[in-house]
């Protein structure tokens, strides 16, 4: 059982080379090992942008990564309003690739808060670019049901899930 945590005490900043990587264990061996193996070549390497969550001792609390990646045009067929970004068949989206918060802080609210702010940088980056969905994989049900109740909704048949431009920008300018 964990103390609560003072989300005034988190930080939140890109990943940086002095980042204590090694230590971080969220629980899915797939996504620990990318943390610490991938996160920051991938970051560094402007393969993904990665944020890092840091309580007020330095110690990583949780991170995220967007990157930016092309969906086939047959996936978001029956999606209202892709038509007009449609090039060679497919549509750029930004794709929330990880999260991950570390395991002693599951369940705290550190995952939501790492969520929104996803989202807000989406919905800034899409009011800049004119990038029109957020998309994700979720690794299980339960991340399904999770991501479905932050106004994410499923496409294509493979159990992806998106967030258009519109409900991002909302929901970062309702707080």
């Amino acid at each position: 059982m964990s103390l609560p945590l003072d989300f005034n005490k988190i930080t939140l900043h890109p990943l940086a080379a002095d980042c204590p990587l090694e230590g971080f264990s969220c629980g899915e061996p797939g996504i620990d090992d990318w943390v610490r193996k991938k996160a920051l070549p991938r970051h560094n390497a402007f393969k993904a942008r990665v944020t890092a969550a840091h309580d007020d001792s330095g110690r990583l609390l949780g991170l995220y990564s967007l990157t930016l990646i092309l969906e086939r045009e047959r996936d978001l067929r029956s999606s209202e309003g892709l038509r007009a970004f449609i090039q060679f068949g497919h549509i750029p989206t930004l794709h929330f690739e990880y999260l991950a918060v570390r395991q002693s802080i599951q369940n705290g609210g550190l995952g939501s808060y790492l969520t929104l702010d996803a989202i807000c940088h989406f919905a800034d980056m899409a009011e800049r670019t004119g990038i029109p969905i957020l998309t994700l994989q979720p690794l299980t049900k339960r991340l399904a049901t999770y991501y479905g109740e932050r106004n994410f909704v499923p496409y294509g048949s493979s159990g992806r899930m998106m967030m258009s431009a519109e409900t991002a920008i909302r929901l970062r300018d309702d707080g």
